[in-house]
């Protein structure tokens, strides 16, 4: 059975969801809808073991009967790391890089130790993210917002709107921050985002930024309460019509002390905006589309503290690399072949590249280093389904199978990895991934 014949499930659920609100417990999530809450003392591959405050013995759930894992909040911690490393599998690993050869990458972790990677499963390696603690990420329930119309969570990094309506939420937004997502539409859109709002309505008038993407393009406007008429801060002629994938994302760097707004789609830098108002405080998001008929979706959203006020280390990027391509801290490209990250005497790290231009390689500082993309060569290798894909602090990603839970590490196989001991502590969910057979997928 999956659950103790004391109770019902409904009334499981219930009392579950007021003990994971209450006390911040780990929440299970069944395709039912249901949600169970406790704590996990065995995670095995074909069940888990939940006590629960309100059931007199531990749940024993099919792994089958799961749809998402969330980690108690009070749970998660994780030393910040400088580096982020993009697998071919499309991982992503919170990390720092120890060294690079022709052969392999060695980085280290503090959620999973040490990992020598074959290079020819490295897609990228981003560097200075230490300075950026994420505040949010998308992650939780979506009745952790405030929310009028029609809204759902296909999966946990996905918010969607069937329609108009409004989605709002209060954060601890601090004075230098990055707020991060993706957008897709399948019709025209007419879509607003509020940010720095002092209250969540999507209607008021009230102290904030705002951002609107329709058919006349994007728009940036500055609200104050005691002043009748927005203050426009940028007019950017991108439509709708010039995105043929009906996909983009969106970056906003929003520096209130000093009163500037820098603003990037697709990863490219379209300008930074001075505000001449007061200060803003606010500490609200609001998420709004204004068209009935448009399906809106929002995915990854994450906001971060840049807690430095240093530059983004942005860029715009090929989709296509024929080479392996260093893109610096301003900006700047170059192509050739990246051969070598090593720390020198001084404990200094610097990585060597050769290239057409000159005769001895290029040695670049890592202050210096923004992105290091890496050369596919051949068919891009076959990996194989993962039951889970684990959401990981500092915006990581890393696809698990085989889990057992075994003095709070998850005992785990990775496709490239291979076999890894992950420190629950660390993790934010867990989503079970559709098999091949029932999602259709052949």
């Amino acid at each position: 059975m999956i659950i103790s014949k004391y109770f019902t499930l409904l009334t499981l659920a219930l009392l579950s969801v007021f003990w994971s609100q209450t006390f911040g417990a780990t929440s299970v999530v069944l395709k039912s809808g249901d949600t169970l809450s406790g704590e996990i003392s065995s995670f095995k591959e074909n069940s888990i073991i939940l006590t629960s405050p309100v059931a007199h013995e531990p749940l024993c759930i099919d792994i089958a009967a799961i749809e998402l894992i969330l980690f108690g909040k009070h749970t998660n911690t994780m030393e910040p790391h400088g580096e982020m490393v993009t697998l071919t599998s499309g991982c992503v690993l919170p990390c720092n890089v120890i060294s690079l050869d022709a052969k392999q990458l060695k980085i280290v972790t503090s959620y999973g130790g040490e990992f020598n990677i074959d290079r020819t499963f490295i897609s990228m390696i981003q560097f200075g993210v230490d300075n950026q603690e994420i505040i949010y990420t998308g992650n939780d329930l979506l009745d952790s917002w405030t929310m009028e119309g029609k809204w759902s969570k296909p999966d946990p990094t996905t918010i969607q709107s069937e329609g108009d309506g409004s989605l709002s939420r209060k954060l601890e937004l601090p004075e230098n921050l990055l707020i991060t997502y993706s957008i897709s539409w399948n019709s025209t859109p007419n879509f607003v985002f509020k940010f720095c709002g002092e209250n969540g309505s999507a209607k008021t008038m009230q102290n904030c930024y705002e951002y609107t993407f329709n058919r006349a393009g994007m728009q940036i406007r500055r609200y104050q309460s005691n002043i009748k008429n927005p203050a426009p801060l940028a007019l950017i002629d991108l439509k709708p019509s010039k995105f043929e994938r009906r996909n983009i994302k969106l970056d906003f760097h929003i520096n209130r002390k000093e009163g500037l707004i820098t603003f990037y789609v697709d990863d490219k830098k379209i300008g930074t905006y001075p505000d001449q108002l007061e200060k803003s405080i606010g500490k609200y998001i609001i998420f709004s589309n204004r068209a009935r008929q448009n399906q809106v979706t929002i995915k990854n959203l994450t906001v971060k503290d840049l807690n430095n006020g240093g530059a983004l280390r942005f860029y715009e990027t090929s989709k296509k690399i024929v080479s392996d391509t260093f893109l610096d801290s301003d900006g700047n490209i170059r192509s050739g072949e990246i051969f070598k990250i090593s720390r020198a005497e001084n404990k200094k790290r610097t990585m060597l590249m050769k290239d057409e231009f000159n005769a001895t390689p290029l040695s670049v500082p890592d202050h210096r280093i923004s992105l290091l993309s890496f050369t596919q060569t051949g068919n891009p290798p076959h990996f194989p389904e993962s039951n889970f894909v684990a959401a990981l602090l500092q915006n990581g990603q890393i696809k698990l199978s085989n889990l057992e839970l075994i003095d709070g590490h998850l005992e785990a196989v990775h496709p490239i990895l291979g076999k890894c001991k992950i420190d629950i502590k660390a993790l934010l969910s867990l989503n079970k991934q559709a098999d091949e057979k029932s999602s259709g997928r052949q």
